[in-house]
């Protein structure tokens, strides 16, 4: 499967009616996993080790990508983007108490479009 199909179903998920939360709430997380895979292929194929730290996987990816030597600024503004993405996510899927609008899912899928933009102009560390 390839990782955009997360975004793809993400914005199939908002284009249908009635809406309700639980839609919004997996917009963001589909569009946030998009984004997660679409970053982790990018960094195996530049050769650089993904799980290099410890922790999680999400974490281990974007701490590996903060702390590269030499510094890759695009990647590491990647891995911030990311890390803020991440978080959404993390409400999205575990705060019930925290309302999720159709405006934090289009926000989620722009996030994610942004991030595959960065990802097209790294070619090489």
């Amino acid at each position: 499967m390839d990782s955009i199909e997360f975004l793809s179903f993400s914005k199939k998920i908002i284009s249908l009616s009635p809406l309700s939360e639980i839609d919004f709430r997996q917009a963001v997380s589909r569009s946030y996993y998009c984004a997660f895979h679409q970053v982790n292929e990018k960094a195996i194929s530049l050769g650089i080790p993904v799980n290099a730290y410890k922790g999680g996987t999400h974490r281990s990816l974007r701490e590996t990508l903060i702390a590269l030597r030499p510094a890759n600024n695009k990647l590491k503004g990647i891995a911030f983007k990311l890390n803020n993405f991440h978080i959404l996510r993390v409400e999205s899927d575990y705060k019930l108490d925290v309302e999720v609008t159709d405006k934090t899912a289009n926000v989620a899928i722009q996030m994610c479009e942004k991030i595959i933009n960065d990802l097209d102009g790294i070619h090489s560390l």
